[in-house]
C-alpha cells in the first residue's frame, strides 16, 4: 500500500504545474487557446503513444526500447523545462516589476 501511494504521488504530481506554468507565462488574452492547444497535443500523445510503444516492441521483440524512449522523453522534457523555465521566470519577473512602478513627473 505504501508503494502504491508513492506511485500515485509520482503519477499525479505533474498535474498542478502542467496547468500552472503556462498560465503564468502566457499573455492573458490567449491563455485559453494556448491551454486548449496544450491539451490537444497531450491527447494526441495519449492516442499515439501506445501505438508507437507497440511498434517499438514489435521491432525489437521486447518492451525495453519503449521504456527507454519514455525515459529519454521525460529526461528531455525535464531539461527543456529547467532551461526555459529560468529564462521565462526572469522575463516574467521583469515585466511584473515594470507594471508596479509609479512614475512621477
Amino acid at each position: 500500500m505504501i508503494l502504491l501511494s508513492i506511485t500515485a504521488i509520482g503519477v499525479y504530481a505533474p498535474y498542478g504545474p502542467l496547468w500552472a506554468i503556462p498560465t503564468s507565462i502566457i499573455p492573458a488574452g490567449i491563455v485559453g487557446a494556448a491551454l486548449g492547444l496544450q491539451n490537444a497535443i497531450g491527447n494526441l500523445g495519449g492516442y499515439n503513444g501506445p501505438k508507437f510503444f507497440g511498434v517499438l516492441k514489435d521491432a525489437t521483440g521486447n518492451f525495453h526500447a519503449g521504456f527507454y524512449f519514455l525515459a529519454l522523453s521525460l529526461a528531455l522534457a525535464a531539461i527543456v523545462t529547467f532551461i526555459l523555465g529560468r529564462s521565462i521566470t526572469e522575463a516574467s519577473m521583469e515585466a511584473k516589476s515594470d507594471d508596479n512602478v509609479v512614475k512621477l513627473d
